[in-house]
């Protein structure tokens, strides 16, 4: 047939693959407005479209690819978020052209298709001038069932590089177009690594063979010329990787997924096994479920394919006229095959749901497997291989023309009947509102703050699944910087520092004004600080409790709805109940009566936040109950503890009485008389609280300083000894702390206070009283307690600016003031 057949039937299979693609997908998806279908599935697309949005509303950053509102603080790349770098970048660069919403991944699959198509049918053309026999075989590959089921994945569906790469390398070729053919490969191989690394990583296996072939079988390049071409086509790589972000030299990410080689590979059913998409066959079972990535079902339509070309092979071999030795230059293809088919089954060879047997592997190979730990995909190429193996089969045999047509259709028809699960994807065309949430209700509030902070943290399914994905939706329609997003890739340890710190600061009732929380109800409790201390106002919509700063100006104007304002109200009287701290007379301390661990302990803003468990040595009963106590020579107090779940415990002392023996609380001091105090873990056991020392440094109580304006200084008396020994401003605070004593008088329950004197106000501020058993020794019998050190931490803004001169003043219990003195230091404000 002439070349205007050729390309009559080329438009033909054209026309043939876009009217499958309609009754697939529907060419509403290519509408670029069109973001209902890709959001609601929440699953891969909404990953891949949300990183595209981020990427185009930021300003442009180097590396190029970097996104730093979408799973913030690290950011991210739009190469981790699958979303089609080559694509991506791209459309950036005419965003000023498009839509407000603009999405290109239904045009891209459509292309996926197409181009898939096309090739097959430039590499069957090598092989036959039966065009009708062509086009039936391109759509047969070009709805294929691995390139229908990694739809979810749209960059993965660009899998006509491969056949690209194959028809590269089966081309006859010459001193004319030998390296026209090398630089299609090289072109190929640098859009593949613009898409996808696991493409690249396939391509660049043809980018290898290629020129080699064309170096020792066909003899038509020199050596040189074959490292050029692979080392070229790496460094192009390499700096397109580099100028994207996607490789660095000064980042902690890392792109290898610690022990992950071997979780998600091929199982050797899986060309058969059709994970329940075939109308004929159910799915098998497999050895992991992770092991989906090495889907690779052929479909019934291609098992009759395989079945009738491998009858006439048989049928040929009988005949001994088969000429293997001609093939010598497949060679590098088949080694290829081999290489890859290998690393896809990985070092544990498994059946249905059975480990065959696993093997040693190199340190070098595990990094690479942990770097491309869905190694499953490799098999790929081997699939292709085999399917275009057994098409040219028949393509070849000596059947009759209009008889491999009829077969061709029949097989075509069966495989699509087979697999229509696959091919019906009922996609909702249209513009996309958030459904589980009240969209405009959210933006509302959230046009208020600064940055969204889903809690917890980097969680991506808070309340339903992949919800992450609405709450990123609504942050980016204020442009916001959010802490949620699903990446390929982790950042290392920025992250995890910033959930330490953000964990550590509510425990602690810190809040930032310009911060909005996203939590639910599972976790309000991480918040009981900063409402208990009345830091924030707390709203509840759609299933979700939303906090934020009382100092935020902005939302002074939000009106809560009843029910929100009784929830609030509600949670807050709970609260007083949950912190509720009782006065005891001091315990008996004893030793070994239990075992226990604080695994946390801090104690910021007057809150001590603490975590870990404990049991009675002896006969530990589920239903014990934990305290924690402060003591000190005048006061203790007691707060029971929440219990919490420890299954760690009970394994490991063996023993199922301890599987509630963990515990948390925030104890909050606002209560508590300043002073300080040892602090000692209680467990009641029936009616009885044993106590024994928590081995904790002493606990300091200083609660908020008032200080009292004075019109006169008291009168100042000459029978004190003192030192203040610290006197210096640090973080915006000031401290004076030192000791001293009224020479001949009791300091027992004496008041210590510090007298600040400027030129226009003077200050009293009462001090916390110290144990100083160092200063009580030196002076033996000259003073009758220990209690003469004195310790003040206050805000500088509480104190107006200015110098100021420092007294001491001691009051007895009585009240009366006894003995003042004003030292030679200052304090300059």
């Amino acid at each position: 047939m002439s070349k205007n057949n050729n390309h009559k039937f080329l438009a033909i299979s054209i026309v043939l693959n876009l009217i499958i693609f309609q009754l697939s997908y529907g060419f509403q998806i290519i509408i670029p407005t069109n973001i209902n279908w890709l959001m609601t599935v929440y699953h891969d697309w909404g990953q891949h479209y949300l990183g595209w949005a981020y990427f185009r509303a930021e300003p442009w950053h180097f590396p190029i690819g970097s996104i730093e509102n979408y799973n913030f603080p690290a950011g991210t790349n739009v190469g981790f978020t699958d979303s089609i770098p080559l694509l991506a970048i791209i459309f950036k660069l005419f965003s000023f052209l498009l839509s407000d919403t603009f999405q290109y991944f239904g045009i891209w699959f459509l292309s996926c298709h197409l181009l898939l198509g096309y090739f097959t049918f430039k590499l069957l053309n090598l092989f036959t001038k039966n065009y009708i026999l062509i086009v039936v075989a391109v759509l047969l590959v070009s709805y294929n069932p691995i390139i229908l089921y990694r739809a979810l994945h749209p960059a993965l569906c660009a899998q006509w590089l491969l056949v690209a790469s194959m028809y590269f390398y089966l081309r006859n070729t010459s001193k004319e177009n030998v390296h026209i053919i090398n630089k299609k490969q090289l072109f190929i191989l640098v859009l593949s690594a613009l898409i996808n690394p696991y493409l690249f990583l396939m391509v660049f296996g043809f980018a290898v063979i290629l020129p080699f072939k064309n170096y020792y079988f066909d003899k038509l390049i020199s050596l040189k010329q074959v490292f050029l071409y692979i080392f070229s086509g790496l460094f192009i790589v390499f700096v397109s990787w580099l100028l994207i972000g996607m490789v660095s030299f000064s980042t902690t990410k890392t792109m290898e997924v610690q022990n992950s080689y071997g979780l998600y590979g091929f199982n050797l059913n899986s060309f058969y096994n059709s994970s329940g998409w075939s109308s004929f066959f159910q799915a098998l079972k497999t050895y992991s479920p992770r092991q989906y990535e090495g889907f690779s079902y052929l479909g019934l339509g291609i098992f009759i394919l395989i079945i009738i070309s491998s009858i006439y092979l048989i049928y040929i071999a009988s005949k001994k006229s088969l000429h293997i030795k001609k093939y010598y230059k497949l060679f590098p293809f088949f080694l290829l095959i081999f290489i890859a088919t290998i690393f896809a089954i990985t070092n544990k060879v498994t059946i249905n749901n059975t480990l065959l047997f696993d093997y040693y592997l190199p340190e070098i190979i595990l990094k690479i497997g942990n770097v491309f730990r869905a190694s499953g995909r490799f098999i790929w190429i081997l699939f292709y291989a085999i399917l275009f193996y057994f098409l040219w089969i028949l393509i070849k045999s000596k059947i009759p023309e209009k008889a491999k047509i009829f077969l061709m259709i029949l097989i075509c028809s069966i495989q699509f009947y087979d697999t229509k699960l696959l091919l019906t994807k009922n996609l909702q065309p249209g513009d996309y509102k958030v459904l589980p949430l009240n969209e405009d209700k959210w933006t509302e509030i959230s046009s208020n703050f600064q940055k969204i902070i889903t809690y917890p943290l980097y969680n991506n399914s808070l309340l339903y699944n992949s919800d992450y994905q609405d709450w990123c939706y609504i942050a980016l329609k204020n442009k916001l910087p959010i802490t949620n997003g699903y990446v390929a890739r982790e950042s290392g340890t920025k992250n995890l520092m910033y959930q330490q710190q953000f964990q550590e600061e509510i425990a602690n009732a810190i809040i930032n004004e310009n911060d909005l929380i996203i939590t639910t109800p599972k976790y309000l409790s991480d918040f009981n600080s900063l409402i208990y201390k009345q830091r924030v106002d707390i709203g509840f919509m759609d299933g979700f409790y939303y906090l934020y700063s009382r100092e935020n100006a902005k939302m002074n104007k939000h009106h809560f709805s009843k029910s929100e304002l009784f929830k609030a109200d509600s949670i807050f009287s709970k609260l007083k109940n949950t912190y509720k701290i009782t006065t005891i007379n001091k315990p008996i301390i004893h030793e070994n009566k239990m075992q226990f661990n604080i695994e946390k302990f801090t104690f910021q803003n007057q809150i001590i936040n603490l975590k870990g468990w404990a049991f009675l040595n002896d006969n530990p009963k589920v239903n014990d109950v934990i305290f924690i106590a402060l003591s000190n020579d005048k006061n203790t107090y007691l707060l029971k503890t929440n219990s919490i779940e420890r299954l760690d415990v009970s394994g490991h002392f063996k023993n199922d009485n301890l599987k509630n023996a963990g515990f948390k609380t925030s104890l909050i001091t606002d209560e508590i008389e300043n002073g300080v105090y040892n602090m000692s873990i209680g467990i009641q056991s029936g009616n009885e609280i044993l106590f024994q020392s928590a081995n904790k440094p002493v606990i300091e109580i200083m609660n908020e300083i008032n200080p009292i304006i004075l019109k006169e200084l008291p009168k100042v008396t000459n029978s004190i000894t003192y030192n203040l020994e610290e006197s210096l401003i640090k973080s915006n605070k000031i401290i004076l702390s030192g000791w001293g004593f009224m020479n001949e008088k009791s300091m027992k329950n004496t008041k210590i206070s510090i007298i600040l004197e400027s030129d226009s106000l003077i200050y009293s501020l009462n001090t916390t009283i110290i144990p100083r058993p160092d200063v009580a020794n030196h002076f033996g019998e000259k003073i009758d307690s220990e209690n003469v050190g004195f310790k003040l931490n206050f805000e500088q803004q509480i104190l107006k600016k200015g110098e100021y001169k420092i007294g001491i003043l001691f009051t007895d219990n009585e009240g009366k003031k006894e003995a003042f003195i004003i030292t030679d230091k200052t304090i300059k404000n």
